[in-house]
């Protein structure tokens, strides 16, 4: 029974990091035609070779400003959602966005 339960966490961390692959290709693709930079070098650097989930979440931020200065700021936000989304269900509950509902002025 006990390898069982193994065997299936085994399939999770494999479609996990599958999806973790996923990631870090898509980032890529939205640096594609940013243009070149120390920064750009740098945020593919992370993208590359960050060594877990949470690295490449803290990344998002650097990817929209580089993208912001090459397409502009609703570009830039758009990409950003778009890659939010694509860390669902990877993320511990703590490193989830919140609505934005949330600021109360």
């Amino acid at each position: 029974m006990l390898s069982l339960l193994r065997s299936g966490d085994s399939v999770l961390e494999a479609s996990a990091d599958h999806r973790i692959d996923d990631l870090r290709r898509t980032m890529m693709d939205c640096l594609r035609d940013v243009r070149p930079c120390d920064e750009l070098d740098q945020v593919r650097s992370r993208v590359q070779y960050g060594a877990d989930i949470q690295s490449l979440w803290y990344v998002r931020s650097d990817i929209m400003n580089l993208l912001a200065g090459t397409h502009g700021e609703t570009f830039a936000r758009e990409q950003l959602v778009m890659l939010t989304g694509l860390f669902k269900g990877l993320l511990p509950k703590g490193l989830e966005s919140r609505p934005a509902g949330l600021f109360r002025g």
